[in-house]
């Protein structure tokens, strides 16, 4: 393929395309307008963010209130006449008494009359009686708040330590929980996790005996402990004491960094949890 061949090839346009190419090379360009509209959109735009703005709402709002509202034709007050100063009543003293200087002694005749006047007394508070589907007491959670200084009853007392008992067996749960999903593999082993958790267990386990030494058996309190935990407890706090091995033997586990140690541990302390409600627990 050369010069010659392509020259070959090569065809005249026809005339009209090349008058209506001269046509459109020697018309005049347009004038576009495009910085203008581009001003014009951006005004537009400012507006509406103004307007939409919360200080712009603001003043259209106060604008709007103070031209849709109706004048203000009430009759201008009255000027008040200004009363004379009240001078201080000087009140004699007991004898040998002098009065210092410059300062009125206190009369309560010339006293303010709301200052005079009896602070009444607070109504009486009305108890309303409580609804026909309420639970009785015995299924309510009664925790009264300590107060110092304030005796308090036997069933306060009571009420009390069910709660502090029922506060630290929900600690115990929230701190199993990742090591019962660890045992079951629903969570990879984290060793962090397991420090923590042994930690914490040691503390919490060796509460369970102290918060039952209050025995509540003679009270009606919301409480699943059956009377056998007081019956024989020197038993229940033999398993208490198992929880709490089986928590020291998690944290060695832990500390060693030893997984299957660590598996058999949790088992140990599930069934510990177990082995103390199948016995002490209300179903």
């Amino acid at each position: 393929m050369d010069d010659q061949f392509l020259h070959r090839l090569r065809r005249e346009p026809p005339a009209e395309f090349a008058s209506r190419l001269k046509w459109q090379l020697d018309r005049p360009a347009p004038t576009r307008r495009y910085r203008s509209r581009l001003i014009l959109g951006l005004a537009i735009c400012a507006a509406a963010f103004a307007l939409a703005s919360p200080p712009g709402r603001r003043v259209w709002q106060d604008w709007f209130a103070n031209t849709t509202s109706p004048a203000n034709t009430a009759p201008p007050e009255k000027s008040l006449p200004v009363s004379s100063p009240v001078r201080p009543v000087q009140v004699p003293g007991p004898p040998g008494v002098a009065a210092r200087a410059g300062q009125p002694r206190y009369n309560a005749a010339a006293a303010p009359i709301a200052a005079q006047q009896p602070v009444p007394e607070p109504a009486a508070v009305q108890v309303l009686p409580a609804p026909s589907d309420a639970p009785p007491i015995a299924t309510q959670v009664i925790a009264p708040a300590i107060v110092a200084g304030v005796p308090q009853t036997a069933e306060m007392q009571a009420a009390v330590a069910v709660s502090v008992r029922q506060g630290l067996f929900l600690n115990l749960s929230f701190v199993n929980l990742p090591l019962n999903m660890m045992l079951q593999r629903r969570l990879p082993l984290d060793a962090g996790v397991l420090r923590t958790s042994a930690t914490r267990l040691q503390t919490l386990s060796s509460l369970i005996p102290e918060v039952f030494s209050k025995d509540t058996r003679a009270f009606a309190v919301n409480t699943r402990a059956l009377e056998s935990i007081w019956t024989t407890f020197p038993q229940f706090v033999s398993k208490a004491d198992d929880l709490t091995l089986a928590a020291d033997e998690l944290a060695a586990a832990a500390a060693a960094d030893d997984e299957v140690a660590a598996l058999r541990a949790i088992g140990r302390i599930e069934a510990a949890c177990n082995a103390c409600h199948d016995v002490y627990r209300m179903k």
